[in-house]
């Protein structure tokens, strides 16, 4: 079953973009209040090494979602019509990257590629490897801040705009596929 898109207005694809920042900002601000549901719960006390494994693997999506939120952004806000808001935004996402310039990396080689650097193992490296990433709790919850303040601020200044796909997600899909 192909279904084709209809051909998207700029105003369209400024939707797709708002409704795309909007998922990912929230998918990561779902998984810090899980990150957080854990450090009260007995688990901890419980089982220390069960914790860190699954609070290790929950950050690890938190570095995923937080690249993809930066890709996606740095590619289409070009199509967000207040110019000065979008390089404020722009300049915003830039701190993190420069205090943690390896994030991209670190996704590629240590989360989605199975400890590869293109065909080689990271392993085969005689130096290693080292990745300069967020490392601490409140590290990972100002990536997850980040997005949820760039989505905010764009629901603020583009309500409208939010209305149209927050009320019903599948039916604006639907709207654009023949």
């Amino acid at each position: 079953m192909d279904q084709k898109i209809k051909n998207l207005t700029m105003e369209d694809k400024f939707l797709f973009f708002l409704l795309h920042i909007n998922m990912l900002s929230n998918h990561a601000e779902n998984i810090m209040d899980g990150v957080g549901n854990l450090a009260v719960s007995n688990l901890r006390q419980d089982n220390e090494k069960s914790y860190y494994m699954l609070v290790g693997a929950v950050y690890e999506l938190v570095i995923v979602k937080y690249v993809s939120f930066y890709d996606e952004f740095m590619k289409h806000s070009d199509l967000i019509p207040d110019k000065e808001l979008q390089m404020s935004l722009r300049a915003k996402l830039n701190v993190n990257r420069k205090l943690w310039p390896d994030l991209k990396n670190y996704r590629n080689q240590i989360v989605a590629h199975n400890y590869r650097k293109g065909l080689d193992s990271i392993f085969l490296f005689a130096n290693g490897v080292t990745y300069i990433i967020p490392r601490t709790d409140e590290e990972f919850l100002e990536l997850a801040v980040t997005m949820k303040e760039i989505n905010l601020l764009l629901k603020y200044k583009y309500p409208k705009e939010f209305d149209e796909f927050e009320k019903d997600r599948v039916g604006f899909v639907k709207r654009f596929v023949e």
